[in-house]
């Protein structure tokens, strides 16, 4: 996982500070194939 990207927002209930992280993982699945799966996610905390 790492820190993908890094925003400012100023919305109606005040500053938040919004954290893009990108995770990837790889399972091994019942036929001892390996599959690899990647995606995003964002997280937003209200700033000070």
């Amino acid at each position: 996982m790492h820190n993908a990207q890094r925003e400012s927002l100023q919305l109606p209930p005040g500053k938040f500070e919004a954290v893009q992280l990108h995770m990837e993982e790889d399972i091994v699945r019942a036929d001892g194939h390996t599959q690899h799966v990647s995606w995003n996610e964002w997280f937003a905390q209200p700033r000070p």
